[in-house]
């Protein structure tokens, strides 16, 4: 559906802005039933892109899991015991630890911030979503630059999806 165009001139004419008809019609629908959008949420912030590339993580490096958010309450997909993600920290002596580093989501591989929010769109307030984590970097020795994936230990977990308000959007 097209919802804008920029244009110099003042004609129909210039730059278009469309919204996807799938996300209008997911979003219309929880507008009529619960009066707001709510989008699902993994619960983490990540570095920029460019940042973790410099840092040899393969994927997205988590610099924050939120306390009380799903990926705090993230569960070993295998066995089920706790496997909260962790981010990135400083240790004793302040040297940065990286934390882990997300390379996929459900089984499909995540390199940047789309692949995963890709994943969260088939997704919603509830469902579970499966991430493939490089446990952090093995060696705090580590020179910055080095591989982050070359000694990590992988593993994956199940997160319960919570949800974040969308009607600010």
């Amino acid at each position: 559906m097209a919802t804008a165009i920029l244009s110099g001139s003042g004609t129909s004419s210039g730059v278009g802005f469309a919204v996807p008809v799938d996300l209008l019609r997911d979003s219309a629908a929880q507008i009529l039933s619960n009066g707001r959008v709510v989008r699902p949420v993994v619960g983490v912030s990540f570095a920029p892109e460019g940042a973790a590339r410099l840092l040899g993580a393969p994927g997205l490096l988590v610099l924050e899991a939120f306390a009380g958010g799903p990926a705090a309450g993230a569960v070993d997909a295998a066995t089920g015991a706790p496997a909260p993600v962790v981010g990135t920290r400083r240790d004793a002596d302040g040297r940065l630890v990286l934390g882990d580093v997300v390379v996929s989501a459900d089984g499909s591989p995540v390199r940047v911030a789309s692949d995963l929010y890709r994943a969260l769109d088939s997704k919603r307030v509830g469902d579970t979503l499966e991430l493939g984590l490089l446990r952090g970097a093995a060696d705090p020795e580590a020179a910055p630059g080095a591989d982050a994936g070359a000694a990590a230990p992988r593993q994956t977990v199940r997160v319960t999806l919570s949800g974040r308000d969308a009607s600010g959007i």
